[in-house]
């Protein structure tokens, strides 16, 4: 099955400020958690959640197993004062990535949180990197998509909040695809370079965001 790569989305980019507290830590995921409850639901199949950290010590990945969408479920992952783990990033697929490999569709939701400070002691102009994107063909699911992110800006005290209207993935030649948003922030979303000490803003990005 060819997969949808044109697929029109909405997206949200939040750059939070290095200062606030971060949103993997429950207290303020749980306020995160409730925004995405809506936008998470979807006829295709339940969201799926992944996380990605490694313990202090040893810097092996730490297992979480299945990570159920319910807050007793995301209160494996998230973290309280006394968690020692290095949290990397987590990612929300609504459906699953499975499940959207055998239907050739991307997601109704996909929501990523990356810790921009994870490789390196320096000092930060921004810190939490979040992503919220819906596909643009429902206008509800856009205007909810847009009140969530804003209420996440806002929580972060973000230094920068844009969106973009753009498919899934950008062609590549005449017949492939790079830089999906799936991918972000890993590829695609930031220029070449130490972007975590520059001033957020469009200059460190590869696209062009709108400001919200």
């Amino acid at each position: 099955m060819t997969f949808n790569h044109n697929r029109e989305y909405e997206a949200h980019l939040i750059l939070g400020d290095p200062a606030v507290r971060s949103i993997w830590y429950w207290d303020r995921w749980v306020e995160v958690f409730s925004l995405l409850s809506s936008l998470a639901k979807t006829v295709r199949g339940a969201p799926v959640t992944r996380s990605d950290q490694f313990e202090a010590t040893s810097n092996k990945p730490v297992q979480f197993g299945r990570i159920a969408w319910s807050r007793e479920g995301h209160r494996k992952w998230t973290h309280s004062p006394e968690t020692t783990h290095r949290f990397l990033g987590t990612e929300v697929w609504a459906p699953s990535r499975g499940v959207c490999t055998r239907d050739g569709q991307p997601p109704d939701l996909l929501f990523v949180i990356w810790n921009q400070g994870f490789f390196t002691k320096d000092s930060l102009t921004f810190r939490d990197v979040v992503l919220l994107a819906v596909p643009s063909e429902d206008d509800l699911r856009v205007t909810q998509c847009l009140a969530s992110a804003s209420r996440i800006a806002d929580t972060l005290q973000a230094r920068f909040h844009g969106r973009i209207a753009r498919p899934w993935a950008l062609p590549y030649g005449s017949a492939m695809f790079t830089d999906s948003l799936g991918g972000m922030p890993t590829t695609g979303l930031f220029r070449v370079g130490p972007v975590y000490c520059q001033t957020p803003g469009n200059e460190i990005l590869q696209e062009h965001w709108e400001l919200c």
